[in-house]
């Protein structure tokens, strides 16, 4: 059976679709809004005209590679092989294939519709779809409005025989690509009126000639489509024929729109002397395209032409059997599936009262063995928050070893001349107090040290530990003035010691020290 596409259009100020796919519920005249190419990911655009292909790599927007060869309109199979082929002349890697085609069993037809929307207008179409159907079995389709005519609202269709798009889908599987578009050559002629030099409410007539067949087009330049359908021959080496069917198109239209073609254009490289000649058998202007066309311009097209867009026959394509037949079908397999479902469920529902026994007792014997291993990890875990706790508190109290450090410090800036008898370090209210005992060592040579040697020296070490990593901090300034060592000496050198802090005793005469002090 056939299947209906009908996908709402956006409407544009004329109220007729501007871009997207059409609808056959759609009665305004359209309005072609020409929609700039969208570059596709990758696809394999091929163009098979009549007896031509061609074939282009199409990537990120790029044409990688191209290919062409001849092929019979009739051979499908040599489609596939073909297909296999570019591949691997062109290096593409996708999977998908956008086709354009120029085919005698491709078929565009005009046909009246009621004043109706919907379902209702579907089943209409449905209808007059199911009246063609030929030798080669369903038809697939699709259906775009065309602008008014004297008869009311008018809908063209593409057709195409089912049989065949499963063909080109299944040459398109073995090669290990998928059938992703499948347009009309006049899809892309409608996409290019917008080029040409005419007024909106001109009705122009554009033929291509697609290598043995003639693809014709008209359509006003504002986007209202009128007709389109492909006649055999092209005017290269069949100017009469092309001529006698251009000139009926003319006619034709003239009777149902009641408005003459302004301009005939052919796309593609026509000869001069041909435009003349068929310029003079129509009576109206003939021009040629303002488009440069290479040979891959219709792979190329179909490679950007993006597969939601009318009239693609491939996204909306259904296969349906015939209603009678659907039906049988249906109910027999209906009734089948009621009957094995009521048997399943029966065996379904014994086997599960059976396990869900089974399961309990089970369940009963894991929750005693769970019960057990529950008691044993909580108590474990008691354990490790226990252990973890203990390690957290000898961690958070530990005293930094500032003793051991600041002997360290003494012992690295400790003069030679000076030997250490006793240290004590202790914690007082925070603080770190210290304090240091020694005595001065005589020079070789000599009797007694001297009272000033020992100033200097002490003076030196306390220095040097204010200044050290640990920032010592001596109970009063140490140090001995310049005039003071001059004159130093006995007992006088001990007084002023012991004014200026730095806690010498009265030992001083024997050479002996005490330094005391605080740790920052």
């Amino acid at each position: 059976m056939l299947q209906i596409h009908n996908r709402p259009r956006s409407t544009g100020p004329h109220g007729g679709p501007t871009s997207g796919p059409a609808s056959p519920g759609t009665a305004s005249a359209p309005t072609l809004t020409p929609r700039p190419a969208v570059p596709s990911g990758t696809t394999l655009g091929v163009s098979w005209l009549n007896n031509l292909l061609h074939v282009v790599a199409y990537q990120q927007g790029l044409v990688t590679g191209s290919w062409s060869s001849s092929l019979s309109p009739d051979d499908l199979r040599d489609f596939g092989d073909l297909l296999r082929e570019a591949i691997k002349q062109t290096g593409f890697t996708g999977q998908t294939v956008a086709l354009v085609l120029a085919h005698p069993q491709l078929v565009q037809q005009l046909i009246d519709a009621p004043p109706a929307r919907g379902t209702a207008l579907e089943s209409y179409v449905q209808r007059q779809v199911d009246q063609q159907k030929g030798p080669d079995g369903t038809l697939a389709w699709v259906s775009q409005p065309r602008a008014h005519s004297k008869t009311g609202q008018g809908l063209l269709l593409t057709l195409l025989p089912e049989t065949f798009i499963q063909s080109l889908k299944k040459e398109c599987q073995r090669a290990g690509l998928r059938l992703k578009v499948l347009i009309p050559v006049t899809a892309i002629l409608e996409e290019h009126l917008s080029k040409l030099p005419c007024g909106g409410t001109d009705i122009v007539l554009v033929a291509a000639d697609t290598n043995g067949l003639t693809s014709l087009l008209v359509a006003r330049t504002d986007g209202e489509l009128i007709l389109g359908r492909s006649v055999a021959g092209g005017w290269a080496l069949q100017a009469d024929r092309v001529a006698m069917d251009l000139k009926r198109t003319s006619l034709f239209v003239s009777q149902q729109l009641g408005q003459s073609v302004a301009g005939i254009w052919l796309f593609g490289p026509p000869a001069a002397d041909q435009m003349r000649r068929l310029q003079t058998d129509l009576g109206v202007a003939v021009l040629p395209f303002p488009q440069e066309t290479s040979p891959t311009f219709w792979a190329e097209a179909a490679a950007r032409w993006p597969s939601d867009r009318a009239p693609n026959l491939i996204p909306h394509e259904h296969e349906m059997a015939p209603r009678q037949h659907l039906f049988a079908r249906i109910a027999l397999v209906s009734a089948i599936t009621v009957a094995v479902a009521a048997t399943t469920a029966i065996l379904v529902l014994e086997t599960l009262a059976r396990q869900e026994i089974r399961d309990l007792a089970a369940l009963k014997n894991q929750a005693a063995e769970l019960q057990g291993k529950h008691l044993e990890l909580q108590r474990l875990t008691g354990d490790v928050v226990r252990r973890r706790e203990t390690i957290r508190e000898l961690k958070d109290n530990r005293i930094a070893p500032v003793p051991a450090w600041f002997l360290g410090q003494v012992g690295e800036v400790i003069p030679r001349n000076l030997v250490l008898t006793s240290s004590q370090i202790r914690r007082e209210g925070g603080e770190w107090k210290f304090r240091l005992a020694g005595r001065l060592l005589a020079p070789r040579g000599t009797n007694a040290p001297s009272s000033l040697a020992l100033a200097k020296s002490v003076k030196e070490l306390a220095q040097s530990l204010t200044t050290g990593p640990l920032q010592a901090q001596v109970n009063e300034p140490a140090g001995l003035p310049t005039a003071a060592r001059n004159e130093a000496g006995g007992n006088s050198f001990a007084r002023w010691a012991q004014t200026k802090g730095l806690n010498l005793t009265a030992q001083a005469a024997d050479q002996r020290f005490v330094l005391e002090g605080t740790l920052r």
